[in-house]
C-alpha cells in the first residue's frame, strides 16, 4: 500500500468517527418542519431508531441536493419502512426552512448542529446521505446524488434491505 493510501484512508477513518449513529442519534438539532410557532423545538434523531433510517445532508440552492431530494421521495413510495431524515448544512434557519418548502418537503427536516457539522467538515459534502439500521447502527455512506436503485443496491450489499426491514 502506497504512503498515499495509507494517508487517504487514515483521514477516511477519522473524518467517519466522530459521525458514529451512538453521537448522531444523541444530538440535539433544531426542527426545520414544523410552524412558526414550535419554531425552537429542539429534538434529537432517537426517536427514529426504530426502522432503517437514511439521512440526507442538504443546503440552500444545490441543485444535486434538490434532485436528491426529488430521489429520497422516490425511495419512501417504494420502501415505506425507511424513515427518511433532512438535515441542513451551510444555511440560516430561514433559508434552509424556504428551500424545503420549495421541494414540497414532508420529511422531519432540522439544522444540523455544530458538532454534526465539524464531523462531517467545514466545507460539508453535499448530498450526502447516512443509511442507519434499525438499532441505530451506520451501515453506509454516500457522498454526492445516488439513485435510488443504488441507494437500495448498496444497502443490500452491506445486508440491509431498506425496502422490507421490520
Amino acid at each position: 500500500m502506497s504512503f498515499k493510501s495509507v494517508c487517504l484512508f487514515s483521514l477516511l477513518c477519522f473524518w467517519m468517527l466522530p459521525v458514529q449513529a451512538g453521537d448522531i442519534f444523541q444530538q440535539a438539532m433544531v426542527r426545520l418542519d414544523r410552524t412558526v410557532a414550535n419554531a425552537t423545538e429542539v429534538e434529537t434523531l432517537a426517536q427514529f431508531r426504530h426502522k432503517p433510517m437514511i439521512v440526507s445532508f442538504f443546503m440552500p440552492n444545490c441543485k444535486w441536493c434538490q434532485k436528491q431530494h426529488k430521489n429520497l421521495k422516490r425511495i419512501e413510495q417504494t420502501c415505506p419502512n425507511a424513515q427518511v431524515i433532512m438535515l441542513g448544512v451551510q444555511g440560516n434557519y430561514q433559508r434552509l426552512k424556504r428551500e424545503l418548502h420549495k421541494e414540497r418537503n414532508h420529511f422531519p427536516a432540522y439544522v444540523a448542529n455544530k458538532e454534526i457539522v465539524q464531523a462531517i467538515g467545514s466545507q460539508s459534502p453535499v448530498p450526502m446521505t447516512l443509511i442507519f439500521d434499525e438499532v441505530g447502527g451506520l451501515v453506509l455512506k454516500t457522498v454526492g446524488y445516488t439513485s435510488k436503485e443504488k441507494l437500495i443496491a448498496l444497502s443490500l450489499e452491506k445486508q440491509l434491505d431498506i425496502c422490507h426491514s421490520i
